[in-house]
Parts: structure tokens; sequence; C-alpha cells
């Protein structure tokens, strides 16, 4: 079901328990008000309850609670679907205890960090459309939610003299990014995609949604993040010929005398 008619769903239970004479439940506001804890915006500027809010309303007016759906188009721009992305990943999908993980944003720091997921979920979102290009010639749109790099760095007080980010994920994989691409595109560091919260199959809890790079930038599982000032740092892919760079439009490849051979870095 679109997310529209999820919406007309649970508008229609707070009217109906208007009509029954039950009191409003928190969340709600007249058409052009403020949201309020407890509420969602839906078309026309009317406010309707969500979460444990929805649920009462439900309960009340004997609707059922709708689960969350996928979003199939943003602004007019049809998505590709989550499931449509195939799995390139070095060693399968990783679970993830979100008790014990933490994020870690190492390095070239004043403030080294070590985050929780909710933590990470606090700081200032950011949503983008964007088109992840995969060097087996497929691309997937996404509406892509999450938090900018730049105020991870901010953050940790990142060295002006760093110039390279790492990122280490759960599986051993890494891959990089220059630290002025990051700032200068609003690289994403998202724990959404479509609406829905990413997933152990698809990189839960973060995943870097390397704009305008190549998909093996588009580090899954992201476990922690290294801010340095080594420009020739290569990961996975890139010391096995892979473009350090990766830049969408450009070769993603390197001829074999300018890469290192794997192991000896």
């Amino acid at each position: 079901m679109a997310r529209g008619a999820r919406v007309s769903a649970l508008a229609l239970a707070v009217l109906l328990a208007s009509a029954c004479g039950s009191s409003p439940a928190s969340g709600m506001a007249a058409p052009g008000g403020p949201v309020v804890p407890g509420g969602a915006v839906v078309p026309g500027g009317a406010v309707v309850p969500t979460g444990a809010e929805a649920t009462s309303a439900a309960t009340r007016t004997g609707w059922a609670t709708l689960a969350p759906a996928e979003i199939g188009e943003y602004r007019g721009q049809p998505l590709s679907p989550r499931s449509s992305l195939p799995d390139n990943s070095i060693a399968g999908p990783q679970a993830v205890d979100e008790g014990s993980y933490r994020l870690a944003v190492t390095g070239l720091v004043t403030r080294p960090l070590s985050l929780t997921v909710s933590e990470v979920k606090a700081m200032l979102p950011a949503e983008k459309l964007i088109t992840l290009h995969c060097v087996e010639g497929w691309s997937a749109t996404m509406l892509w939610t999450g938090t900018l790099l730049s105020g991870l760095l901010d953050a940790v007080g990142a060295d002006p003299a760093a110039d390279t980010l790492v990122f280490v994920c759960l599986d051993g994989y890494e891959t990089t990014m220059e630290i002025s691409w990051a700032r200068e595109r609003d690289i994403i560091l998202a724990w959404s995609t479509n609406g829905l919260p990413l997933e152990a199959w698809n990189g839960a809890p973060f995943q870097v949604a390397a704009e305008d790079k190549w998909g093996y930038k588009w580090a899954k599982w992201v476990r922690e993040i290294r801010v340095l000032r080594e420009p020739g740092y290569r990961g996975f892919w890139e010391s096995r010929g892979y473009s350090l760079g990766g830049r969408v439009g450009e070769r993603y490849s390197e001829p074999p005398a300018q890469v290192e051979p794997p192991g000896l870095r």
C-alpha cells in the first residue's frame, strides 16, 4: 500500500474517533498548525498521530495499525525498489546487535567518538534523491535518509590537514573518500532508503550514500570512519585495480602498473 493510502487511513481513524466523542489524540492540530510530538503532517496541513498515538487511535475505532511501506516515488520521480539491488558484498549480509554496536570516528580528530545507533540517528537528518551507479552497468535511484558526514566531522573536530576518510565495515570491507568530496557534495551516512530503515541484507545500520561515485564506494555496514591524511590509501577494490577516486563518468579501473599488489600496503 502506498504511503498516501496509509496516511489517509490513519486520518480517517482520527475523524471517526472524534465523531464518536473520543478525546483528540496528542499530535492533532488545526490545518496549517505546527507539527507537534506524536503527529505527522499530511496533505492539506492536517496532523495525524503516529507511533503509539496512531495505535491508540486505531484501537479506539477498531482500525488495524498499518505497517510502514516502501515509497514508490518521490516528487514525481519513480524510485527503484530496494529489493532490486543485488548483493555485491564480499562476505554476504551482516547482522548487527544494536545494543552493542558502536560507530567509531577516529584518526586525526580532537574528540574521537563511539556512538550508538540511536545517537547517530539523533543527529541532524538529511534526505536526498540519489542514483547509485554500479560498474557492472546497472543503476538504482532511491531516496536516502541519514546524517551528513560533514556533521560528524565537525562533531569530532577533524584536523584541517586531514584529507581522507576510510570507511571500515563489519564484513572487513574498506573504501575511501576525499574529505573535500564529502563536504562539498553533502554526502550522507544513511540509515534509511525509500522511507524504510536499512536491514541486515542491505547495509544496516549505516551505509555511505556516495553520490556521484561508483558503487564500490558505497560502503555498507559501516562500523568505523577513520579521518586520515593519506590520499593514497587503497581499500578492498582499490587495491585490486579499481580507481582510487571512483568518480562516475571516469574510468573505474587503473592500469596494473599503477596499483600495488594486495597485501603489500
